[in-house]
């Protein structure tokens, strides 16, 4: 679609992800606020007492409407300075939402400072296993496993669906939390969630033992000041095994309530093992001794689920008015102010073959007029059209507004109104032309015009 910015959202609980259709390009930062994104983590357990960094999402659910959207608009803002009137949202969501938990979403994406944006949910594991390139019709099924920041999926599609889900409050900080009650019990020395994350992908080893110490600086948990210690590789993955262990036994339980049919068809398949906590070193190969089963896993981590969204973008073939058409030059200079095109001293002399390189190769179909343009759409010869909003009157059973595009990349489009002056005219004709003029003006008039989609409330 060509002016419609659409956008596939993953909102985690460590990270935002956000995928451009626009773009074409994948964006992620930390789901974090007092400032914003990556900024906060870097403020995170530094922070004075009276200023709290926290995240608006919880076990993979909003937990705070307001903060989460301010988020998703800073983010969005990052990516495209105009947002345009009315964006598409895909968002991953879990299985088990409840009907407020849904809404949820939507006042993410309509509250304050998002306004306007049509939004469709798209299942976690469903994104995932697109990501990860599985066939989603066999209906021999397939296992998805998804580890995140505070949660852990497992899944089974067949024929399309998810037939059997269940998540479990287990996920990368609990592995870091279990690090630091370990060190805590060992050295009795205090650390951060942060240190204990480095640690964790530094010395983690799940199948390779290998001997490794690092040096840390926490806080004594006797004397209250800060000290140094020598950590070995063992305690922390003490501290992993206790966390990584649990969502084994989860998953073994969970394998066992799979069908046999299921169970032979995944066990020669493997099971498809995605998120941000499967970066710890062999944890694929720890799970598969611990169920018996072998892994797939994915080298998107975190980004699967957006990336899998990447994959609902359709190529559209385009009708479009060629440049010395008013509204063809609109549209180029449109496509220009959005920084799809070059910028050029004449928009008119920028050819379809330009815009279609610019557009991935789609079918650029260039028409004389606009009314051209609206009957290769109605007759389904071209997807997508671009016409003046006012055209499309009388063709609503036709054609489907995709996105009205702003201002901002157009400039208003003005049908200026004056009366001529003309000595040879009388005195009655002048007063026919003030009234019609008036007229114009008046709010009986902006009625008739609004019905045919013009919009009388620009101002020049």
């Amino acid at each position: 679609m060509l002016f419609e910015k659409t956008y596939g959202i993953d909102l985690g609980s460590s990270s935002v992800k956000v995928y451009s259709f626009f773009r074409n390009k994948s964006y992620m930062e930390k789901n974090m606020i007092i400032a914003m994104g990556n900024e906060a983590y870097e403020m995170f357990e530094k922070s004075p007492s009276d200023i709290s960094v926290c995240s608006p999402m919880a076990f993979g659910m909003i937990a705070n409407l307001e903060l989460q959207e301010i988020v998703l608009y800073s983010m969005i803002r990052k990516i495209d300075h105009i947002l345009g009137f009315g964006s598409v949202m895909y968002f991953t969501v879990p299985l088990d939402m409840t009907a407020v938990e849904k809404r949820a979403y939507f006042h993410v994406a309509n509250g304050h400072w998002l306004r306007k944006n049509r939004v469709f949910m798209v299942e976690a594991p469903i994104a995932d296993a697109l990501a990860m390139g599985v066939d989603l019709e066999d209906p021999a099924g397939n296992m998805i496993v998804n580890i995140g920041a505070q949660s852990t999926e497992f899944s089974i599609i067949t024929g399309g669906k998810i037939i059997i889900s269940k998540k479990i409050p287990v996920g990368g900080r609990q592995l870091n939390e279990s690090i630091c009650t370990e060190i805590r019990k060992r050295y009795n020395l205090q650390i951060g969630t942060r240190t204990a994350k480095r640690l964790k992908m530094v010395m983690g080893r799940l199948s390779d033992q290998k001997k490794g110490v690092r040096k840390v600086v926490g806080i004594d948990s006797i004397s209250g000041l800060p000290r140094e210690e020598i950590i070995s590789s063992y305690v922390v993955n003490d501290g992993i095994m206790n966390c990584v262990n649990e969502i084994g036994q989860e998953m073994k339980t969970f394998l066992e309530r799979i069908p046999p049919q299921i169970s032979y068809h995944i066990a020669k398949q493997g099971i498809y093992i995605t998120g941000g906590s499967t970066r710890l070193p062999y944890i694929d190969q720890y799970l598969a001794s611990y169920t018996g089963f072998t892994f797939n896993l994915s080298d998107l981590y975190e980004t699967s689920a957006v990336t899998g969204l990447e994959n609902l973008k359709d190529a559209k073939s385009i009708a479009m008015a060629d440049g010395s058409v008013p509204v063809g030059k609109y549209t180029r200079q449109a496509m220009v102010n959005a920084g799809m095109l070059d910028a050029v001293d004449d928009v008119s002399t920028i050819s379809t073959d330009v815009i279609s390189q610019a557009l991935d190769g789609v079918e650029i179909n260039e028409c004389g007029n606009v009314s051209a343009v609206k009957t290769q759409v109605a007759e389904g010869s071209n997807e997508v059209g671009t016409a003046y909003y006012s055209d499309t009157y009388g063709l609503e059973d036709k054609l489907d507004i995709l996105q009205v595009i702003s201002y901002d990349l157009t400039g208003n489009v003005i049908y200026p109104i004056a009366q001529v002056k003309n000595d040879e005219a009388d005195e009655l004709e002048q007063k026919a032309a003030l009234d019609f003029v008036n007229f114009v003006k008046s709010d009986a008039a902006k009625a008739i015009f609004d019905s045919y989609y013009f919009d009388t409330n620009v101002e020049d």
